[in-house]
Formats: structure tokens, sequence, C-alpha cells
């Protein structure tokens, strides 16, 4: 493609976006109520809530906007022929879809970090002396962890199970294991091209063999689909973590 025809189609991307009007929820920023005063020992907790919401936020908000971008690009590019449109996939689009098919099992990740940290933080408003700082180091921490720390709060049953659905089975399988491949190995190409043509295969019984075959690429307009799900699973934990941040304050303050 030519420079000209680039920009034209930046152009009509550009304009695309701004028909579209917001495909799911913004998080909200400037909810939490910090007192005026605030005991030393309750010094770290209220530092660390205010920036984990905020960039908890600022992720989802990202994801959302480039699930935006990504709906945009969709529509422009089916007015392009197919050598046309590879050119456009290769320039704009694909960078934007390894982004957006990574960031559900990043914005996990982050929300389990953040639990862990401020539950670990508030519990010494419920065990009083018996509390220990004995939280593993920041790159030990998983799911597990933050299943010690937390459960103590009511709320958090209710974020531990809307976890359960971002970066879940049901979307790697729908993404062929993008983020995974992505990583480790090689992932579906989008819109064109076959990966994974001979794949190792090792059966139960330990007996080994080699596999002739493809992945088909992934396309946009299913990854969009699967994306506004995984954005909609994002804003129910958010306002889990809102509803348990709120309760811990409030046990804090009357501690």
């Amino acid at each position: 493609m030519e420079d000209d025809q680039y920009i034209r189609a930046y152009s009509q991307f550009r304009s695309e976006l701004k028909k579209n009007a917001s495909l799911g929820e913004v998080m909200a920023y400037h909810w939490l109520t910090r007192p005026k005063r605030i005991p030393g020992i309750w010094m770290m907790y209220f530092e660390m809530v205010e920036e984990h919401s905020r960039e908890l936020a600022n992720i989802i908000n990202l994801f959302l906007t480039n699930i935006e971008k990504l709906c945009a690009w969709g529509k422009v590019i089916l007015e392009y022929g197919e050598e046309e449109r590879s050119y456009i996939v290769y320039e704009f689009v694909e960078p934007l879809c390894t982004i957006c098919l990574n960031l559900p099992y990043a914005i996990r990740s982050r929300f389990i970090f953040s639990v862990t940290h401020l539950s670990h933080q508030a519990n010494m408003a419920i065990l009083g002396t018996n509390w220990k700082d004995d939280l593993p180091s920041d790159a030990e921490i998983e799911f597990s962890t933050m299943d010690t720390f937390a459960t103590h709060w009511k709320p958090y049953k209710k974020l531990k199970l809307s976890l359960d659905r971002l970066s879940d089975k049901k979307y790697q399988v729908e993404v062929n294991h993008y983020r995974s491949k992505y990583h480790h190995r090689y992932p579906s190409h989008i819109e064109f091209g076959l990966s994974e043509t001979v794949t190792r295969v090792v059966r139960n019984d330990g007996v080994v063999s080699y596999a002739i075959g493809y992945s088909k690429p992934l396309q946009i307009k299913d990854i969009t689909l699967v994306l506004k799900r995984q954005h909609e699973a994002a804003t129910k934990c958010y306002g889990c973590y809102q509803r348990l941040v709120k309760e811990q304050i409030e046990t804090i303050l009357n501690s």
C-alpha cells in the first residue's frame, strides 16, 4: 500500500471510531473517601488503595478503549480487498489485537496482587496483636495467596467468583490460548495466515506422535465479541473490588 492509502484507511478508522458510542462501562475514579487524619499504622494501606484502585481503573478503561478501536478497524477493513486488508491488519490491527488479547490475564493478575496486599494490611484491624507481616514477596503472590489473606472479608466471596470469569478456560479456548502461545510458543495469526503446522502430541500412556495440520487465524469480528464479554467480567470484578475496599476502610476506621 502507498502512504496515501494508509492515511485514507486511518482517516476512515478515526471517523468510524467517532460514530461508535461507548461499548461498555467506564470505571470511575475518585470514589474513595480518604480520612483527613490517618494513624501511621494505616498509612501504607491508604497509599496502596489509592494507587491500586486508580491503576485498576486505568487498565480496564484502556481495555475498553482498545476494544472500541478494534471494532472500528473491523468495520473499516471490510471496504478493502484482501491484499490491502492484509497490509492494514499488519500495520494497525495486529498490534492492537496483541494488547487486547493479553489484557484479561493482566487485569486478573493485578486484581489478585491488589486484593492480596490490601487484605493483608486490613487484617490488622481484625487480628490485632495476632497479625504478622508474613506476606510472600510480590513475585510469589498468586490466586492461592489472595485466598489465604482475603478470606476474612465478606465481599471477597463474590470478588473471587467474578475473577473466575476473567481469562477463564472458555476465553482461552475461544482465542486458541493466544496469551500463553504468544509468550511461550507461536500464537494464531490475525485475519490471515495459518500457524501450528506441526504439533508434537504426547498421549497419557507416554506414546509420542507428530501431527500435521494447522490453526486458522483469529478473525476480528470473533475476537471483539469475546473481548467485550471479558470487559464485562472486568467491570464486575471492579464493582466487587470497590465493595471489598469500602468494607475494609469501614472496619479500619472503627478499629
